[in-house]
């Protein structure tokens, strides 16, 4: 069992007034951090939490050293083993990530982002799918209609109706030429692995737009000619 809030305890006992005062203020954080949820994420509530912990820390290391100071040997025996016990899991934790590989951008990305960059104008606009790291958005600098929805629904984003034109027009529904141009689409980008969450239909583009780019993942239709 961590020993985080007994020397979390007897720091702030054993604080000096000056800084137990200070340290009050992020206890109140901490505490109405875990009575309202700020965003509609609740997991989001732990970037207000890193602040109490933050200060928690600040307050167990002035622990420590009184221990050291006041209890000689013995003391330093203590505050050693309750740092390790106390960053135990951190280590862990900075060990498994140092061998840990994600590939954020293959090769196949840069090269559709380079064709990008190169071939179109800095304000089209594209329509793709809502990937986080999609390639268009961020590696090429190019606008596109919607984000990660995942973001836009943490932030309180009502992307709703958005989403749904935009599976209106990857379907190639009856209401996708109006849509294309209502938003001023220049270009739509066919994903291989979202087709199916996204409904790409890439019969319908292929068969009234000319593909631009294509890759082994990657069709880019100029849906503006």
């Amino acid at each position: 069992m961590s020993p985080h809030w007994l020397v979390f305890v007897l720091a702030f006992w054993m604080a000096k007034p000056k800084l137990k005062t200070f340290y009050l203020a992020f206890i109140g954080l901490f505490v109405i951090s875990n009575v309202l949820v700020f965003q509609p994420n609740d997991w989001d509530n732990i970037k207000l939490f890193v602040w109490w912990f933050l200060l928690s820390c600040v307050l167990a290391g002035s622990f420590l050293e009184r221990l050291w100071r006041l209890y000689s040997w013995r003391g330093a025996i203590v505050a050693a083993l309750l740092f390790a016990l106390m960053t135990a899991t951190g280590t862990a934790s900075v060990y498994r990530e140092l061998h840990l590989s994600w590939l954020m951008f293959s090769r196949e990305d840069l090269e559709l982002a380079d064709f990008v960059r190169a071939h179109t104008a800095k304000d089209d606009l594209f329509l793709t799918s809502d990937k986080h790291n999609n390639p268009v958005a961020c590696l090429s600098g190019r606008r596109i209609l919607m984000g990660y929805r995942g973001w836009l629904w943490s932030h309180g984003i009502d992307y709703h109706l958005r989403e749904q034109d935009i599976m209106a027009i990857y379907s190639g529904s009856d209401r996708a030429h109006d849509l294309l141009i209502r938003y001023r689409i220049d270009y739509v980008l066919i994903e291989q692995d979202k087709m199916a969450d996204f409904r790409e239909n890439v019969g319908f583009f292929a068969g009234h737009f000319q593909p631009v780019y294509t890759s082994a993942h990657y069709i880019l239709f100029d849906v503006t000619k």
